[in-house]
């Protein structure tokens, strides 16, 4: 089951996420996307907007379990991804296929807390990879995706701090 994505594309991966029990949530730039479309208009005149295009590609997390990590690894192309710059504490796999890529949380629904409060505001300038402002070069010069982690780290440390953990 796929949660936030109201029209699945008709590709391999999106139909064989669809089909499963687990709950695969969209999350990066196309779930901030949706929520910027769907706030108050006169908070938007204050947001910078946040924008995607058909080229953008589709993030999903949901909790891990071997299962399902055999499962998407065994079924429409999915990969392990090398890039454990991007890792958070969070994060147990990356897998990733066309354009999909699947985060493999400890827990979804912690994550899923976490990320949904994130401010339209504090994504844009500090979580988006793709934000306008930022150039190829920043990604790599700049190490966007470890700054990235990074922010997103301390997000679960306030979270769990703020629930007595």
């Amino acid at each position: 089951m796929i949660k936030y994505l109201s029209e699945i594309p008709n590709k391999a991966p999106f139909v064989y996420l669809a089909s499963r029990k687990e709950v695969f949530y969209l999350c990066g730039s196309r779930r901030m996307a949706q929520r910027y479309a769907a706030c108050d208009p006169v908070d938007a005149l204050t947001l910078p907007p946040i924008i995607v295009s058909d080229t953008t590609d589709y993030d999903f997390y949901v909790t891990y379990s071997e299962s399902l990590m055999n499962s998407l690894l065994n079924n429409c192309n999915f990969e392990r991804s090398s890039n454990y710059e991007y890792f958070d504490d969070e994060a147990v796999e990356v897998l990733y296929s066309e354009d999909v890529q699947v985060v493999m949380r400890k827990s979804a629904e912690f994550y899923g807390a976490v990320y949904e409060s994130i401010s339209l505001d504090f994504y844009y300038h500090y979580l988006w990879k793709s934000a306008p402002m930022r150039t190829a070069e920043d990604v790599i010069d700049l190490g966007i995706n470890k700054q990235i982690r990074d922010t997103m780290n301390q997000l679960f440390r306030t979270a769990r701090a703020g629930k007595g953990e």
